[in-house]
């Protein structure tokens, strides 16, 4: 995995260089995009490109197309399919110096309704039978009529096709019963009447049927009895003779075994494919894997056994589904409910502790905040119960992160200390395989958030700094995004941008090549807010991308923090007014999912915006502040309180109350340690110095 990220940096790398010297067009066919590796590397080239040098052309299906997460730099395009005169221009060019009537060409033109494809293989069945008004019916007729006459390429053809659209002459020579003299020659023909193209010489040749439709052609000339015979036929060739293929590529003899009638077999290397894919952290093909597992396994008979078969795939669903589609993805909240619902049925099963970890997570990032608190309580009680630690650690960072998003923030940093007490290191290791994510590094991660909300950034740097030497002995890539993200929030926190530009665009970078939507929208949220003076409005485009790419997950516990972000940055482009509308829904959705744990920053900022505007209303300001102050207050967030202070107080300083400024400033500095030192507490304690000097000048004026 470490060396496909590399390889795709090095592609977008270059691909942009180029682009700086001539205009760059890169072309992904449709057979070849579903490969996640692909998708990335589009992504990564969309995040990077902010001009019109580079373009990327996708050609997919009506049926089948690609979404590259809604990015606003996708462009549709719509291909109409071929009128007459180009349709007759294909015929024209096919039939050279061989000529065909006018009613053949018009019969051509009328039966293949303008697909390419069609048109051409059509123009050749008529051409190799020599009999001009010979038309077939269909595309199936008309390739069915090619390989009809030569009956050993027809049997070749049907036996490739069940392959698959790519096959290996090796793997065909260990199914055919032809000489190898006669297969090759059946291939040879076939690619002479360009069915299949050809790469490198037999015996390590590799064959591609030129279209998808083509290998369907041929596959399904053959009866279902007979097809599952050579499914049967294939997976034990590649069991006895490619057992590196079976090995590497479980997934392949899974959907052999499927097409074989093998559904117990096939359920087994499904699984395999899908656990291989999870150790690898490759997250979309995992989730893919597992689920065609799970389908299978619904068409064996039930049973205990296939019970904790289902038990075990559903919760490493869910790891994955964590990773690959987010938290609050709705695959996510099913996996974990049925894993659940499998745990009741079985009773007392180890399984229990990660299906509600599952369940609670689900609900925390959806915003049902307090059904997170629920289900993580009835963790950390069960785990209580039956003695398991590893569980109680989880529990109590569960109960913290729903707590810390109601605006509890002592009762939150309680139970991430009681949870970092419990971690032990080598017992603990494998919390990253179980649950997703490493607990120590959620801990300590949330803890400098805390810190820093309560006043204490001295102790809050100390435990991000924590965190990070501690990813880096985790090397779990999941891990490492989570850090990331929470680390650009992190930063963000502190008023700290060079630090909060330079992680957010590190979560971009790793999420985008991992593929992890929900890390890479808080990157992209992030990274828009440090984008200041000149770069004001690309950074409110930037954010508002990231806010659209969030709520596509599922996700809604994040957005009113996100949202104030977006009012903040309008805020400093000029958009007043528009920062107060933005305001107003982060407030509804405080209101809504009870995360009040930004409330008091929203009315902040409602108050900033309300002094910005042309008739600035300074009473409804200070109300606002007013409000701002009591949610702090009743919270012991000694951050969100010396922000507001401090906005006041130059509000109180336009109203000539600079000694009421300067005590209510003084005693919100005296809230954080001496030695601290962030943008916030150098702001104010500039702002106090001023305030003290205009107030002596008012006590003294001569």
């Amino acid at each position: 995995h470490q060396q496909r990220a590399r390889t795709l940096s090095i592609l977008v790398g270059q691909l942009l260089e180029l682009a700086r010297k001539k205009p760059v067009m890169m072309v992904v066919e449709d057979a070849h995009w579903a490969d996640p590796t692909t998708i990335e590397l589009i992504i990564q080239c969309l995040d990077r490109v902010s001009n019109s040098s580079v373009l990327i052309l996708v050609t997919s299906r009506p049926d089948n197309q690609p979404t590259f997460g809604g990015h606003p730099k996708v462009i549709r395009l719509t291909l109409n399919r071929l009128g007459r005169r180009s349709t007759e221009a294909i015929v024209a060019g096919m039939a050279g110096d061989a000529g065909l009537t006018d009613e053949v060409l018009a019969n051509i033109a009328a039966r293949t309704d303008g697909i390419p494809l069609f048109v051409e293989e059509l123009t050749k069945a008529v051409l190799d039978t020599g009999e001009g008004a010979a038309v077939p019916a269909s595309l199936h007729a008309s390739l069915m009529a090619r390989l009809d006459r030569v009956p050993e390429v027809k049997e070749v053809a049907r036996l490739a096709a069940c392959i698959g659209r790519e096959f290996s002459y090796a793997l065909l020579a260990k199914l055919s019963q032809l000489a190898a003299s006669e297969l090759q020659g059946a291939l040879q023909r076939l690619a002479a009447a360009e069915l299949v193209f050809r790469r490198g010489t037999p015996p390590d040749a590799f064959y591609t049927f030129k279209h998808a439709l083509v290998r369907d052609a041929a596959y399904e000339s053959l009866l279902k009895s007979s097809r599952q015979e050579v499914h049967a036929r294939i997976v034990e060739a590649l069991e006895e003779h490619f057992p590196e293929i079976a090995a590497e590529e479980p997934e392949l003899l899974g959907r052999h075994c499927m097409d074989a009638g093998l559904h117990e077999r096939a359920v087994s290397y499904w699984r395999q494919a899908g656990d291989q894919a999870l150790a690898r952290c490759a997250m979309p093909e995992a989730v893919a894997h597992l689920t065609t597992a799970l389908k299978v396994l619904k068409r064996l008979k039930n049973g205990h056994e296939h019970g904790q078969w289902e038990l075990a795939m559903q919760l490493a669903l869910g790891r994955a589904s964590i990773a690959a589609r987010g938290f609050a993805a709705a695959e996510t909240g099913r996996a974990y409910s049925r894993a659940r619902e499998l745990c009741s049925d079985m009773g007392d099963v180890p399984e229990y502790f990660p299906a509600l970890y599952g369940q609670s997570v689900f609900h925390f990032q959806r915003g049902d905040l307090l059904k997170a608190h629920e289900v993580a309580k009835d963790l950390v009680s069960l785990a209580v119960e039956r003695g398991d630690l590893s569980a109680q650690v989880t529990g109590h960072r569960m109960v913290g992160s729903a707590l810390c998003q109601l605006g509890r923030f002592v009762e939150s940093r309680f139970e991430f200390e009681t949870a970092l007490a419990l971690y032990e290191p080598v017992r603990d290791r494998s919390s990253a395989t179980v649950y997703a994510i490493d607990s120590r590094v959620m801990c300590l991660s949330w803890l400098a958030h805390l810190d820093a909300i309560l006043g204490d950034p001295i102790r809050a740097v100390a435990r991000y700094s924590a965190a990070r030497s501690h990813v880096l002995d985790v090397a779990h890539p999941h891990t490492t995004a989570v850090f990331l993200a929470w680390g650009c929030i992190f930063h963000q926190f502190l008023r700290d941008l060079p630090g909060a530009r330079e992680q957010a665009e590190a979560t971009i970078v790793l999420a985008t090549e991992q593929g992890l939507p929900l890390y890479r929208a808080a990157g992209m949220v992030i990274s828009g807010w440090t984008f200041v003076d000149g770069e004001a409005e690309e950074g409110i485009a930037k954010i508002r991308q990231g806010l659209a790419a969030y709520a596509a997950t599922g996700a809604e516990m994040w957005s009113p923090y996100f949202l104030g972000l977006l009012a903040e940055a309008l805020g400093r482009a000029g958009h007043a007014q528009s920062g107060l509308d933005v305001v107003a829904d982060g407030l509804g959705r405080v209101r809504r999912i009870g995360g009040r744990w930004i409330e008091a920053e929203l009315h902040r900022l409602r108050g900033d915006l309300l002094l910005s505007l042309p008739n600035a209303n300074r009473v409804d300001a200070d109300a606002c502040y007013g409000r701002s102050l009591a949610v702090a207050r009743g919270q012991s967030a000694a951050l969100w309180h010396l922000r507001t202070v401090t906005s006041r107080a130059r509000l109180w300083c336009d109203l000539g109350k600079e000694r009421a400024a300067v005590k209510r400033l003084t005693l919100a500095l005296g809230q954080f340690p001496d030695r601290a030192d962030t943008p916030d507490l150098s702001a104010a304690r500039a702002l106090l110095r001023t305030l003290q000097q205009s107030a002596t000048a008012l006590a003294d004026p001569a």
